[in-house]
């Protein structure tokens, strides 16, 4: 996919500048949506090949106008509507109500920070599933020569 995600060569963009000692996350957000995404990727609820082609769908001016971490938000907020988890209404109503100030109750039977902060470490250490259910036989077998096309479609690919 030649889309605007994929802007090595792309000219015009100016030098890409690495800040010294740059910390792994600049505010709390960004941590808890990489949170997010690990357990959630972990516990089977997208792939990364999905994960990414929410990214890589993003309009231009948006993935233009936000940061890394926000594209991470946009891909955990749409696949965990997908999935049914919430709607887009109770996902907006809540965005309403933290920029508020208005942070819903927890519910005491979720895991504690410390809990999920173990969690997120362990997959990241010792990786997470990345199996998915396929049909039929596979075409090819491990060895075999392939062509493959030229192709551009919209959203993520492998090839």
């Amino acid at each position: 996919m030649n889309g605007i995600h994929d802007m090595g060569g792309f000219h015009n963009f100016g030098p890409v500048v690495a800040e010294q000692d740059e910390p792994t996350f600049h505010e709390d957000w960004e941590g808890k949506v990489f949170a997010l995404q690990v357990v959630g990727a972990s516990y089977g609820n997208w792939t990364s090949d999905e994960y990414r082609h929410v990214i890589e769908c993003m309009d231009t001016s948006e993935y233009l106008g936000t940061s890394y971490y926000e594209h991470w938000l946009t891909a955990v907020e749409t696949l965990l509507v997908r999935r049914g988890v919430f709607t887009e209404e109770e996902l907006r109503e809540a965005q309403v109500r933290a920029a508020a100030g208005e942070l819903p109750a927890s519910n005491p039977d979720e895991q504690t920070p410390d809990e999920l902060v173990a969690q997120v470490e362990g997959v990241i250490t010792g990786g997470g599933p990345c199996s998915r259910d396929v049909e039929g036989e596979p075409l090819f077998r491990i060895g075999d020569e392939v062509v493959a096309k030229h192709d551009a479609p919209p959203g993520h690919t492998r090839l």
